[in-house]
Protein backbone atom coordinates (compact mmCIF):
# COMPACT_ATOMS: atom_id res chain seq x y z
CA UNK A 1 0.00 0.00 0.00
CA UNK A 2 2.65 2.41 0.74
CA UNK A 3 4.83 1.56 -2.32
CA UNK A 4 1.48 2.14 -4.51
CA UNK A 5 1.34 5.70 -2.29
CA UNK A 6 5.06 6.55 -3.10
CA UNK A 7 4.77 5.50 -7.12
CA UNK A 8 1.83 7.51 -7.22
CA UNK A 9 3.70 10.70 -5.45
CA UNK A 10 6.82 9.94 -8.08
CA UNK A 11 3.88 10.22 -11.26
CA UNK A 12 2.77 13.33 -9.62
CA UNK A 13 6.26 14.86 -9.38
CA UNK A 14 6.81 13.78 -12.81
CA UNK A 15 3.60 15.23 -13.90
CA UNK A 16 4.16 18.73 -12.03
CA UNK A 17 8.14 18.55 -13.84
CA UNK A 18 6.46 18.26 -16.80
CA UNK A 19 4.19 21.43 -16.55
CA UNK A 20 7.21 23.83 -15.58
CA UNK A 21 7.28 22.85 -11.67
CA UNK A 22 9.01 21.01 -9.08
CA UNK A 23 7.95 18.79 -6.23
CA UNK A 24 9.70 17.53 -3.45
CA UNK A 25 9.31 15.15 -0.52
CA UNK A 26 9.01 17.13 2.89
CA UNK A 27 7.56 17.05 6.71
CA UNK A 28 7.98 13.71 8.16
CA UNK A 29 8.23 11.60 4.98
CA UNK A 30 11.53 13.86 4.36
CA UNK A 31 13.01 13.42 7.72
CA UNK A 32 11.75 9.87 8.34
CA UNK A 33 14.05 8.65 4.56
CA UNK A 34 16.94 10.29 5.79
CA UNK A 35 16.54 8.31 9.34
CA UNK A 36 16.22 4.94 7.41
CA UNK A 37 19.35 6.09 5.42
CA UNK A 38 21.56 6.36 8.59
CA UNK A 39 19.81 3.27 9.97
CA UNK A 40 16.85 4.32 12.12
CA UNK A 41 14.36 1.83 11.62
CA UNK A 42 11.04 4.14 11.47
CA UNK A 43 7.81 3.92 9.27
CA UNK A 44 6.24 6.58 7.52
CA UNK A 45 2.46 6.50 7.23
CA UNK A 46 1.77 10.01 5.60
CA UNK A 47 3.60 11.11 2.20
CA UNK A 48 3.36 14.76 2.03
CA UNK A 49 4.27 17.19 -1.23
CA UNK A 50 5.67 20.18 -1.29
CA UNK A 51 4.78 21.91 -5.05
CA UNK A 52 6.90 24.79 -6.65
CA UNK A 53 6.77 26.46 -9.73
CA UNK A 54 2.77 26.16 -10.47
CA UNK A 55 -0.26 28.25 -8.86
CA UNK A 56 -2.78 27.08 -6.87
CA UNK A 57 -5.50 26.45 -9.23
CA UNK A 58 -3.46 24.73 -11.99
CA UNK A 59 -1.70 22.45 -9.51
CA UNK A 60 -5.47 21.31 -8.53
CA UNK A 61 -6.20 20.69 -11.94
CA UNK A 62 -3.16 18.53 -12.60
CA UNK A 63 -3.84 16.40 -9.52
CA UNK A 64 -7.44 15.68 -10.73
CA UNK A 65 -5.46 13.55 -13.23
CA UNK A 66 -4.66 10.97 -10.39
CA UNK A 67 -7.48 10.52 -8.62
CA UNK A 68 -10.46 12.24 -6.61
CA UNK A 69 -8.61 15.84 -5.03
CA UNK A 70 -9.59 16.82 -1.64
CA UNK A 71 -8.91 20.49 0.03
CA UNK A 72 -8.65 20.62 3.47
CA UNK A 73 -7.05 23.10 6.37
CA UNK A 74 -8.96 26.21 7.11
CA UNK A 75 -5.76 28.40 7.45
CA UNK A 76 -3.13 26.08 4.75
CA UNK A 77 -5.55 24.36 1.98
CA UNK A 78 -3.48 21.17 1.33
CA UNK A 79 -4.53 19.22 -1.11
CA UNK A 80 -4.89 15.41 -0.86
CA UNK A 81 -5.52 12.67 -3.52
CA UNK A 82 -5.36 9.04 -2.44
CA UNK A 83 -3.52 9.67 0.79
CA UNK A 84 -0.86 11.83 -0.56
CA UNK A 85 -0.89 15.42 0.74
CA UNK A 86 0.43 17.97 -1.35
CA UNK A 87 0.83 21.78 -0.66
CA UNK A 88 2.14 25.31 -1.87
CA UNK A 89 4.85 26.97 -0.19
CA UNK A 90 3.48 29.49 1.87
CA UNK A 91 4.56 32.58 4.76
CA UNK A 92 2.02 32.35 7.35
CA UNK A 93 1.37 35.51 10.43
CA UNK A 94 0.43 35.34 13.48
CA UNK A 95 -2.79 38.03 13.25
CA UNK A 96 -4.35 37.19 16.75
CA UNK A 97 -3.40 35.48 20.26
CA UNK A 98 -5.32 32.08 19.23
CA UNK A 99 -3.55 29.12 17.60
CA UNK A 100 -6.14 29.20 14.27
CA UNK A 101 -5.22 33.30 14.06
CA UNK A 102 -3.26 32.84 11.24
CA UNK A 103 -2.91 34.82 7.67
CA UNK A 104 -1.61 32.79 4.91
CA UNK A 105 0.00 33.60 1.87
CA UNK A 106 0.96 31.19 -1.21
CA UNK A 107 4.05 32.34 -3.17
CA UNK A 108 4.86 29.32 -6.00
CA UNK A 109 8.07 31.05 -6.67
CA UNK A 110 9.41 31.00 -3.06
CA UNK A 111 12.91 29.84 -2.44
CA UNK A 112 13.38 26.69 -0.58
CA UNK A 113 15.62 28.85 1.67
CA UNK A 114 12.39 30.54 2.50
CA UNK A 115 9.65 27.65 2.76
CA UNK A 116 12.07 25.80 4.89
CA UNK A 117 12.36 28.34 7.36
CA UNK A 118 8.88 28.42 8.10
CA UNK A 119 9.25 24.83 9.61
CA UNK A 120 9.86 23.72 13.26
CA UNK A 121 12.96 21.65 13.42
CA UNK A 122 15.57 21.06 10.94
CA UNK A 123 15.10 17.75 10.63
CA UNK A 124 12.08 18.37 9.15
CA UNK A 125 13.59 21.09 7.26
CA UNK A 126 15.07 18.45 4.39
CA UNK A 127 13.25 18.22 1.17
CA UNK A 128 14.26 15.35 -1.39
CA UNK A 129 13.42 15.23 -5.19
CA UNK A 130 11.59 11.92 -5.83
CA UNK A 131 12.60 11.53 -9.70
CA UNK A 132 16.46 12.88 -9.26
CA UNK A 133 16.75 11.54 -5.53
CA UNK A 134 18.75 14.69 -4.31
CA UNK A 135 18.60 15.99 -1.05
CA UNK A 136 17.99 19.68 -0.22
CA UNK A 137 18.80 20.35 3.40
CA UNK A 138 19.54 23.86 3.59
CA UNK A 139 19.51 24.02 7.49
CA UNK A 140 21.70 21.29 8.45
CA UNK A 141 19.11 18.45 9.58
CA UNK A 142 20.75 15.50 8.19
CA UNK A 143 23.28 16.20 10.33
CA UNK A 144 21.21 17.11 13.32
CA UNK A 145 19.71 13.35 12.83
CA UNK A 146 23.07 11.65 12.40
CA UNK A 147 23.88 13.06 15.72
CA UNK A 148 20.49 12.89 17.41
CA UNK A 149 19.93 16.55 18.20
CA UNK A 150 16.61 18.38 17.58
CA UNK A 151 17.50 21.90 16.98
CA UNK A 152 14.77 24.85 15.99
CA UNK A 153 15.42 26.44 12.68
CA UNK A 154 14.77 29.83 13.37
CA UNK A 155 14.30 31.60 16.31
CA UNK A 156 12.16 34.02 14.64
CA UNK A 157 9.57 31.89 13.19
CA UNK A 158 9.70 29.30 15.94
CA UNK A 159 7.04 31.13 17.95
CA UNK A 160 4.57 31.21 15.37
CA UNK A 161 3.02 28.09 16.34
CA UNK A 162 3.00 27.65 20.25
CA UNK A 163 2.47 23.80 19.71
CA UNK A 164 6.02 23.46 18.45
CA UNK A 165 7.71 23.04 22.13
CA UNK A 166 4.92 20.09 22.93
CA UNK A 167 6.33 18.65 19.42
CA UNK A 168 10.26 19.16 20.44
CA UNK A 169 8.98 16.86 23.73
CA UNK A 170 7.16 14.58 21.43
CA UNK A 171 9.81 14.11 18.95
CA UNK A 172 12.82 13.53 21.49
CA UNK A 173 10.66 10.93 23.04
CA UNK A 174 10.07 9.21 19.56
CA UNK A 175 13.55 9.13 18.16
CA UNK A 176 15.69 9.62 21.39
CA UNK A 177 16.58 13.24 20.30
CA UNK A 178 18.44 15.37 22.61
CA UNK A 179 17.17 19.46 22.60
CA UNK A 180 19.94 21.65 21.68
CA UNK A 181 20.21 23.93 24.39
CA UNK A 182 19.31 26.95 22.77
CA UNK A 183 16.31 25.61 21.23
CA UNK A 184 15.19 24.26 25.22
CA UNK A 185 15.88 27.80 26.36
CA UNK A 186 13.79 29.66 23.78
CA UNK A 187 10.47 27.06 23.64
CA UNK A 188 10.90 27.61 27.55
CA UNK A 189 10.06 31.31 26.30
CA UNK A 190 6.93 29.98 24.38
CA UNK A 191 3.20 30.60 25.97
CA UNK A 192 1.69 27.34 25.39
CA UNK A 193 -1.68 27.93 27.24
CA UNK A 194 -3.77 29.10 24.43
CA UNK A 195 -3.58 25.85 23.04
CA UNK A 196 -6.55 23.87 21.92
CA UNK A 197 -7.15 20.58 24.25
CA UNK A 198 -7.45 18.62 21.02
CA UNK A 199 -3.82 19.71 19.75
CA UNK A 200 -2.24 18.83 23.20
CA UNK A 201 -3.73 15.45 22.96
CA UNK A 202 -2.31 14.21 19.68
CA UNK A 203 1.08 15.54 20.63
CA UNK A 204 0.93 13.32 24.25
CA UNK A 205 -1.24 10.25 22.07
CA UNK A 206 1.88 10.17 19.58
CA UNK A 207 4.65 10.51 22.64
CA UNK A 208 2.78 7.56 24.35
CA UNK A 209 2.23 5.08 21.40
CA UNK A 210 5.13 5.88 19.36
CA UNK A 211 7.65 6.41 22.03
CA UNK A 212 10.10 2.69 22.53
CA UNK A 213 11.35 5.35 25.93
CA UNK A 214 8.49 7.58 26.47
CA UNK A 215 10.21 8.80 29.54
CA UNK A 216 12.21 10.63 27.23
CA UNK A 217 9.72 13.00 26.12
CA UNK A 218 8.43 13.44 29.72
CA UNK A 219 11.66 14.29 30.55
CA UNK A 220 11.82 16.85 27.89
CA UNK A 221 8.18 18.00 28.87
CA UNK A 222 9.37 18.75 32.39
CA UNK A 223 12.33 20.55 30.77
CA UNK A 224 10.92 23.00 27.99
CA UNK A 225 8.19 24.24 30.92
CA UNK A 226 5.08 22.31 29.16
CA UNK A 227 4.36 20.19 32.58
CA UNK A 228 4.48 23.74 34.43
CA UNK A 229 2.42 25.51 31.93
CA UNK A 230 -0.08 22.77 31.00
CA UNK A 231 -0.36 20.68 33.73
CA UNK A 232 1.17 21.15 36.87
CA UNK A 233 -0.91 18.39 38.73
CA UNK A 234 1.98 15.80 37.01
CA UNK A 235 5.08 17.38 38.04
CA UNK A 236 5.51 14.86 41.17
CA UNK A 237 4.51 11.98 39.35
CA UNK A 238 6.74 13.10 36.17
CA UNK A 239 10.10 13.52 38.64
CA UNK A 240 9.77 10.21 40.17
CA UNK A 241 11.93 7.90 38.67
CA UNK A 242 10.13 5.02 39.99
CA UNK A 243 7.14 6.03 37.31
CA UNK A 244 9.56 6.96 34.58
CA UNK A 245 10.59 3.53 34.72
CA UNK A 246 7.62 1.80 34.87
CA UNK A 247 6.41 3.49 32.15
CA UNK A 248 8.83 2.64 29.95
CA UNK A 249 8.76 -0.79 30.89
CA UNK A 250 5.05 -1.21 29.65
CA UNK A 251 6.10 0.44 26.38
CA UNK A 252 8.72 -2.02 25.78
CA UNK A 253 6.28 -5.19 27.20
CA UNK A 254 2.96 -4.17 25.69
CA UNK A 255 2.80 -6.38 22.51
CA UNK A 256 1.83 -4.18 19.59
CA UNK A 257 0.29 -6.94 17.37
CA UNK A 258 -1.96 -7.67 20.36
CA UNK A 259 -2.83 -4.12 20.95
CA UNK A 260 -4.34 -1.15 18.82
CA UNK A 261 -2.86 2.49 19.66
CA UNK A 262 -5.48 3.34 21.54
CA UNK A 263 -5.34 0.22 24.12
CA UNK A 264 -1.31 0.95 24.22
CA UNK A 265 -2.26 4.74 25.11
CA UNK A 266 -4.66 3.99 27.64
CA UNK A 267 -2.64 1.11 29.08
CA UNK A 268 0.48 3.85 29.29
CA UNK A 269 -1.77 6.49 31.04
CA UNK A 270 -2.98 4.01 33.76
CA UNK A 271 0.87 3.86 34.63
CA UNK A 272 1.19 7.61 34.15
CA UNK A 273 -2.08 8.44 36.17
CA UNK A 274 -1.14 5.99 39.14
CA UNK A 275 0.13 9.19 41.23
CA UNK A 276 -2.27 11.70 40.31
CA UNK A 277 -4.89 10.59 43.07
CA UNK A 278 -8.08 12.67 42.14
CA UNK A 279 -6.32 15.24 40.07
CA UNK A 280 -6.90 12.18 37.09
CA UNK A 281 -9.30 13.09 36.08
CA UNK A 282 -8.59 16.52 35.10
CA UNK A 283 -5.57 15.52 33.62
CA UNK A 284 -7.45 13.15 31.16
CA UNK A 285 -9.93 16.04 30.74
CA UNK A 286 -7.10 18.30 29.55
CA UNK A 287 -5.34 15.89 26.66
CA UNK A 288 -9.45 15.35 25.22
CA UNK A 289 -9.35 11.78 26.19
CA UNK A 290 -12.83 10.35 25.92
CA UNK A 291 -14.82 9.68 28.60
CA UNK A 292 -15.66 6.35 28.05
CA UNK A 293 -11.83 5.58 28.15
CA UNK A 294 -10.90 8.34 30.86
CA UNK A 295 -13.61 6.16 33.32
CA UNK A 296 -11.48 3.07 32.33
CA UNK A 297 -8.44 4.43 33.52
CA UNK A 298 -9.68 5.96 36.65
CA UNK A 299 -11.11 3.01 37.45
CA UNK A 300 -8.48 1.00 37.71
CA UNK A 301 -5.99 3.53 39.00
CA UNK A 302 -8.35 3.80 41.98
CA UNK A 303 -7.99 0.24 42.44
CA UNK A 304 -4.25 -0.24 42.71
CA UNK A 305 -4.16 -0.17 46.60
CA UNK A 306 -6.28 -3.08 46.40
CA UNK A 307 -4.53 -5.72 48.86
CA UNK A 308 -3.66 -8.83 46.47
CA UNK A 309 -3.92 -11.42 49.15
CA UNK A 310 -7.11 -10.67 51.11
CA UNK A 311 -8.74 -10.66 47.73
CA UNK A 312 -7.21 -14.36 46.35
CA UNK A 313 -8.37 -15.56 49.69
CA UNK A 314 -12.34 -14.52 49.24
CA UNK A 315 -14.40 -15.11 45.87
CA UNK A 316 -16.88 -12.66 47.27
CA UNK A 317 -14.04 -9.62 47.12
CA UNK A 318 -13.29 -11.03 43.91
CA UNK A 319 -16.67 -10.64 42.10
CA UNK A 320 -17.20 -7.30 43.52
CA UNK A 321 -14.11 -5.76 42.48
CA UNK A 322 -14.87 -6.67 38.58
CA UNK A 323 -18.07 -4.80 38.94
CA UNK A 324 -16.37 -1.85 40.71
CA UNK A 325 -13.89 -1.62 38.87
CA UNK A 326 -16.14 -0.55 35.82
CA UNK A 327 -14.95 0.02 33.16
CA UNK A 328 -11.92 -1.33 33.91
CA UNK A 329 -11.18 -5.12 34.56
CA UNK A 330 -9.52 -6.86 36.75
CA UNK A 331 -7.32 -7.77 33.85
CA UNK A 332 -6.12 -3.90 33.74
CA UNK A 333 -5.87 -4.27 36.98
CA UNK A 334 -3.32 -7.17 37.76
CA UNK A 335 -1.67 -6.09 34.28
CA UNK A 336 -0.68 -2.95 36.83
CA UNK A 337 0.40 -5.49 39.44
CA UNK A 338 2.39 -7.46 36.90
CA UNK A 339 4.38 -4.48 35.91
CA UNK A 340 5.24 -3.09 39.09
CA UNK A 341 6.09 -7.09 40.11
CA UNK A 342 6.32 -9.71 37.98
CA UNK A 343 4.06 -12.62 39.19
CA UNK A 344 2.31 -10.48 42.03
CA UNK A 345 -0.95 -10.96 40.06
CA UNK A 346 -0.74 -14.85 39.22
CA UNK A 347 -3.24 -15.78 42.32
CA UNK A 348 -5.25 -13.42 40.98
CA UNK A 349 -5.79 -14.10 37.95
CA UNK A 350 -5.93 -17.74 38.37
CA UNK A 351 -9.16 -16.58 40.66
CA UNK A 352 -10.75 -14.45 38.48
CA UNK A 353 -10.39 -16.86 35.57
CA UNK A 354 -11.59 -19.64 37.86
CA UNK A 355 -14.64 -16.98 38.79
CA UNK A 356 -15.40 -15.96 35.31
CA UNK A 357 -14.78 -12.43 35.72
CA UNK A 358 -11.29 -11.49 34.50
CA UNK A 359 -12.26 -9.19 31.57
CA UNK A 360 -15.92 -8.31 33.60
CA UNK A 361 -18.40 -8.20 36.00
CA UNK A 362 -20.33 -11.14 36.38
CA UNK A 363 -23.60 -11.58 34.07
CA UNK A 364 -27.04 -11.16 36.54
CA UNK A 365 -28.66 -14.41 36.97
CA UNK A 366 -32.07 -12.53 37.77
CA UNK A 367 -33.44 -10.01 35.58
CA UNK A 368 -36.13 -7.74 35.09
CA UNK A 369 -38.18 -10.59 32.79
CA UNK A 370 -38.09 -13.18 35.90
CA UNK A 371 -39.40 -10.92 38.19
CA UNK A 372 -42.32 -9.97 35.70
CA UNK A 373 -43.11 -13.90 34.76
CA UNK A 374 -43.17 -13.92 38.49
CA UNK A 375 -46.36 -11.40 38.55
CA UNK A 376 -44.25 -8.72 39.79
CA UNK A 377 -45.46 -5.58 37.94
CA UNK A 378 -42.83 -2.84 36.00
CA UNK A 379 -42.16 -0.62 38.61
CA UNK A 380 -39.41 1.03 40.50
CA UNK A 381 -39.17 -1.53 43.15
CA UNK A 382 -38.01 -4.28 40.30
CA UNK A 383 -34.56 -2.13 39.93
CA UNK A 384 -33.89 -2.17 43.44
CA UNK A 385 -35.03 -5.87 43.64
CA UNK A 386 -32.91 -6.88 40.84
CA UNK A 387 -29.48 -4.68 42.59
CA UNK A 388 -30.33 -6.46 46.35
CA UNK A 389 -30.42 -10.00 44.39
CA UNK A 390 -27.28 -9.41 42.48
CA UNK A 391 -25.62 -8.03 45.22
CA UNK A 392 -25.86 -11.25 46.88
CA UNK A 393 -25.04 -12.85 43.88
CA UNK A 394 -21.81 -11.07 44.17
CA UNK A 395 -21.49 -12.21 47.69
CA UNK A 396 -21.74 -15.58 46.94
CA UNK A 397 -25.10 -16.02 48.76
CA UNK A 398 -26.71 -17.02 45.56
CA UNK A 399 -25.60 -18.95 43.11
CA UNK A 400 -28.08 -19.79 40.32
CA UNK A 401 -31.46 -19.04 39.35
CA UNK A 402 -33.86 -20.99 41.45
CA UNK A 403 -31.91 -19.74 44.86
CA UNK A 404 -32.32 -15.77 43.44
CA UNK A 405 -35.81 -16.56 42.38
CA UNK A 406 -36.48 -17.69 46.55
CA UNK A 407 -33.76 -14.56 47.58
CA UNK A 408 -36.14 -12.23 45.57
CA UNK A 409 -39.71 -13.77 47.74
CA UNK A 410 -37.56 -12.90 50.53
CA UNK A 411 -37.53 -9.15 49.66
CA UNK A 412 -40.56 -8.64 47.52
Amino acid sequence: MQEDKIKKAKQIAQAVHDAGGRALFVGGYARDEMMRRVGVEVESKDIDLEVYGIEKDDLEQLLGKFGVVQEFGKQYEVFNVDGIDVSLPRREKQVGPGHGDLETEYDPEMSFEEAFRRRDFTINAIGIDPLTDEVIDLYGGVNDIQDQVLRMVDPGTFADDPLRPLRAAQLAGRFGLSIEPETLAFARTVDMTSLPKTRIGEEWHKLLVKSPKPSVGLKAMLGIGAIKQLHPELETVISNPKTLDLIDRAASELDRTQHDHIEIADRLLMVLCRGLGNKACDFLTKIEIAKSRAFRIVSVVRSVGTDKRELVNSDSEIRNLSRNIEPGSIRDLAWLFELEEQGSATDLIKAAKRLGVLGHKPEQILTGKHLVESGMSSSPKVGRILNRVYQAQLDGEVNNLEEAKKYAETIR
